[in-house]
């Protein structure tokens, strides 16, 4: 197995951002956790979903089908709250690269999440090359 930091992130502001780029190649099941801390903010909401592409780059993601954690409310965006999707990645549609991307909405004074990528049933080792992560983009 290997965990992977996928984003970690404190938005002060209603805004989108995104998440470091993980190569998936080898591994069929994925487990995404999203958590949060305090967050302060007039009805702050956040939806967060993964995105994948075959370029390392995401020149053009799409949005991984049944892979969003849809729209959190200020009320359930409590300290320590901790969300979990897991399936398999392995479908014929898959895409070798993933993110995630996260969009905070309302009145948004603080709200800090970090996503983290396990990735699992992996039977080829990956290359050191494999370890190299991209940040393309951050959200404040």
């Amino acid at each position: 197995d290997l965990i992977k930091h996928g984003q970690c992130q404190t938005f002060a502001s209603a805004t989108t951002g995104t998440g470091t780029i993980v190569d998936t190649r080898g591994y069929t099941y994925l487990t995404v956790f999203m958590a949060f801390g305090t967050t302060t903010g007039t009805s702050a909401t956040v939806a967060a979903k993964i995105q994948r592409d075959s370029d390392v780059a995401l020149g053009s993601p799409t949005d991984m089908a049944g892979w969003t954690f849809g729209t959190i409310a200020s009320v359930e965006l409590a300290d320590n709250t901790m969300y979990l999707l897991h399936g398999p990645i392995n479908d014929t549609n898959m895409e070798r690269y993933i993110r995630s991307t996260i969009t905070t909405g309302g009145t948004v004074t603080s709200v800090p999440v970090q996503i983290t990528y396990l990735l699992s049933n992996g039977p080829v080792v990956p290359t050191s090359a494999d370890y190299t992560a991209v940040v393309v983009a951050t959200g404040t």
